[in-house]
Order: C-alpha cells, then structure tokens, then sequence
C-alpha cells in the first residue's frame, strides 16, 4: 500500500508573526481540510542555507518504502488549499507512473544564481559538476557587475529559453520551476538528490534543480496544469490570480482552471498586489482557515 507524505523544513516551526506566513498557519489550513500537519525537519537547527532541506529529504527517504509518495514544500508562504482526494492518481499521472520527480510551476524567473550563469554553467549535460550553484565573489563584492547582469537579463533569457522551449504549448501559470514546491516517490528521491552533488549547504537549490531539469528530462518534470501544485505572482497588480469556490472552499486558479491541492504563495516586500507583503498570503489563509 502507498502511503503519502508530506514534509518541510522550518527551523522555527514555533514563529508565527500576526499577518505574516508560518509553519503554524500551514498546519492550520490542513487541519481544515482533515490532513495531519506536515512533518518537519530542521526545528530548532540553525539555518545553514536552501540545500540543508534536501540532505534532510534524503535521510527522510532511506527508510520509507520506495513507492511511498513524498511531498516537499516550504512551510512559510505554503498553504492547503484542498484534501488528497484524487492526489495520487493525479500524480501518477504528471509524473509518469512515479517515474519523475514533479515540482511545480512558477511565472517568475530567476534567483541571484541563475542571473550570473546560464544552463549548463553548474552542470554538464553529463552532469558533471562545474561549480557550486552560488553567486561569484564578483558579484557580491562589485555591484555594478550584479546590476548589469540584472538589468539586461543576459542569463536570465537563457533560463527562460530553456524552460519556455521545454514547456507545453497549453502552460498557463508559469514555466520556470519552483524547488519550494515539489513531490516525487522516495525511490526517486533517493535517486535524484545525489545528482545535484551539493557540496555546501548555501548552495541555491532553485538553480541546482533547474540544472537537472535542463539535463535529466526524464527524472525532473513540471506540473504545467496545475493539477497539484499553484504558485501565485505577486509582483504585479494583477498578482494572486486564484478565486474563492465558496461551494468548493478552495481556491482556484484562474489561469488554469484548477484547483490544486497546494498553494504557494510568496511575501514578498514589494508586494505590488494590495501594496503589502504577504497580501496575497494573507487573503487566501482568512478563507482556508475558517
């Protein structure tokens, strides 16, 4: 029998600021939808960076069986929008009978990393690794270098080609993967998270995934539909395109149709949306949590 996991990593699962994302507020849409909470790794450890999560999913899978179904998400701007009902066939089905990984899908694109090296730049398409998916000390010390390459988008179109080229004709919500969203069996798990060779923690995890997505097609793939997964944009006015089904009590993506069983969705600073961060966030937990 398959057995359904869901787990995270937060080190402080405890923080639970008024108005803002938290593990605390996960949990709560869960219990609303008759989910256990999800299980949490890295309480009470310092943070050492986005790569620690994924040497702590790989521990997590050793002793689970290999056709369990391991869900992983971040935990401060993730929500449950809906019970597992129909999870595991809609998964099956994305990943190809469980034989891929599936993250899911995001319209913006890209982290600090991706904006200094382009596809190919972090791992060969042997998946040999060149170097260690962070920024130069160029870019940290010379801010002139960084704008420039922010500005032109020089790397960022190369991402952006990559995934626009790999992508379905009929993708709506994003193109470009989001590692804060993602579910795969603990057999491939297992299977896929050597590959990424991390050598530190610090390590950007976004860009590293996009590398072996670029390089291993049939390990990584996407939910373009949305069937499980929806991360909402929040950088534009017209950001947090998910409607209320109040008949449903769940949200929907407007872009897709959808009503997926995970929402991400980020605080950002400059939330362009209501002016606020964590606006969108906030909107979508007031409805889940009732």
């Amino acid at each position: 029998m398959t057995t359904a996991y869901w787990i995270t990593y937060e080190t402080h699962p405890g923080v639970n600021n008024r108005g803002q994302g938290s593990y605390k507020k996960l949990a709560d849409t869960c219990r609303r939808k008759a989910l256990p909470k999800p299980y949490v790794m890295g309480a009470g450890a310092p943070w050492t960076g986005f790569s620690s999560k994924w040497r702590a999913v790989y521990k997590f899978c050793k002793d689970k069986g290999p056709n369990d179904v391991v869900i992983v998400t971040d935990a401060r701007d993730v929500l449950c929008n809906r019970d597992q009902r129909g999870l595991l066939s809609n998964f099956n089905r994305v990943s190809d009978k469980g034989k891929k990984i599936v993250f899911g899908p995001e319209i913006g694109c890209c982290v600090d990393t991706m904006k200094e090296f382009g596809p190919g730049e972090i791992m060969s398409k042997n998946g040999r690794k060149i170097r260690r998916a962070w920024n130069s000390e160029k870019w940290h010390d010379d801010d002139e270098y960084g704008d420039e390459l922010d500005a032109t988008g020089y790397y960022n179109k190369k991402w952006q080609k990559m995934f626009k080229n790999r992508a379905p004709a009929h993708a709506r919500s994003g193109v470009a993967l989001n590692a804060g969203l993602a579910i795969g069996t603990a057999k491939k798990w297992l299977e896929a998270i050597p590959q990424l060779k991390i050598k530190d923690d610090w390590e950007d995890d976004q860009t590293l995934w996009s590398e072996l997505f670029n390089i291993r097609p049939n390990l990584v793939c996407i939910d373009y539909n949305t069937s499980i997964f929806t991360n909402t944009n929040v950088w534009v006015p017209s950001g947090c395109f998910v409607t209320w089904d109040s008949n449903r009590r769940s949200w929907k993506n407007r872009k897709t149709g959808k009503f997926s069983y995970i929402i991400q969705t980020p605080g950002a600073p400059n939330d362009t949306y209501r002016g606020k961060a964590w606006s969108c966030y906030m909107e979508l937990y007031n409805k889940l949590k009732l």
